[in-house]
């Protein structure tokens, strides 16, 4: 009889044994990311020219539009934020002619709340919102990819106030909290 219980108590202090835990901490930390690239196959720079009449008395014709670049960003936020894309004219624009751009997309390998573009704005000297209701999300690297941009340059509005020149404006993109 006394073989049995010892058997027994055995047995019983192996279960308690398997029952006994261990606690680590582990800390990850994710930083906030705001990045924000423009891409394309052939040049970031565009060169958009007016092409001439052909025939006296015809008006000249306004280039062609031009969708070869894309702009793509990588973003983390907090739960409640959200952050938004802005697009600013700097340099002298032309007078008698306007130049817009329209954002399309999201497109291509990005994941996450990309957000939405606004349409197609006439660009200014004044800072506007092209895309907004950005969250945690990345558009992909490269042409292709996240929002690809169309620039429109107007006919010519203004005769009496066109001059020949060559103009350069710097199209600026800001991706910034809301």
């Amino acid at each position: 009889m006394r073989r049995f219980i010892l058997a027994v108590v055995f047995c019983y202090q192996s279960i308690s044994f398997a029952q006994t835990q261990g606690e680590k901490t582990f800390s990850l930390t994710l930083p906030s990311v705001a990045l924000l690239d423009l891409e394309s196959l052939v040049n970031r720079n565009l060169i958009m020219s007016f092409n001439p009449p052909l025939e006296a008395g015809s008006a000249i014709s306004p280039p062609e539009s031009n969708s070869s670049l894309w702009l793509n960003f990588s973003s983390a936020v907090t739960i409640s934020q959200t952050r938004r894309v802005t697009v600013q004219a700097s340099g002298v624009l032309p007078a008698g002619i306007s130049i817009s751009v329209n954002a399309a997309g999201p497109s291509g390998s990005g994941a996450g709340t990309r957000g939405v573009a606004v349409g197609s704005l006439v660009l200014s000297n004044s800072t506007q919102n092209i895309i907004t209701g950005i969250g945690g999300a990345y558009t992909g690297n490269g042409a292709g990819n996240g929002f690809q941009l169309t620039y429109q340059v107007s006919a010519v509005s203004n005769y009496s106030a066109l001059r020949s020149d060559y103009f350069t404006l710097n199209v600026i993109y800001t991706l910034t909290d809301n």
